[in-house]
């Protein structure tokens, strides 16, 4: 039909990976960074929540001073309530709060949310 193939979507969509317990979840790398991608359907006038327990393992031990970045990036234009939840390595606690949890949360979370963390031993 004359359409052409986006080369760096048709990139990111090389990279797709999907996950036997949850079928309906994708996981992309685009620009270094792993993406979560989903469906929905909510009926109109309802609202739904949406949970995502993802884990990360450290490339090497973790140390005093290491830091953590959490990137959430959010489809533009909408109302955007986020909790999330970060737990430091055993032994560990974030520097910005003195607890081995830090919490985050927003109500309408802008497009893009960085959240940057220091790890220091306890």
């Amino acid at each position: 039909k004359g359409y052409e193939t986006d080369a760096e979507v048709k990139k990111i969509e090389s990279t797709k990976e999907t996950f036997l317990s949850y079928p309906t979840v994708a996981k992309f790398r685009e620009s270094d960074k792993d993406v979560f991608a989903f469906w929905t359907e909510v009926a109109r006038g309802k609202k739904i929540a949406a949970t995502l327990d993802y884990r990360t393992y450290l490339p090497a031990a973790p140390y005093e001073g290491m830091n953590y970045e959490l990137i959430i990036e959010t489809q533009a234009g909408l109302k955007n309530p986020y909790a999330v939840t970060i737990h430091a390595p055993l032994g560990f606690a974030w520097e910005e709060n003195g607890l081995p949890i830090y919490e985050w949360k927003s109500d309408d979370a802008p497009g893009t949310t960085k959240i940057q963390l220091t790890l220091k031993k306890i």
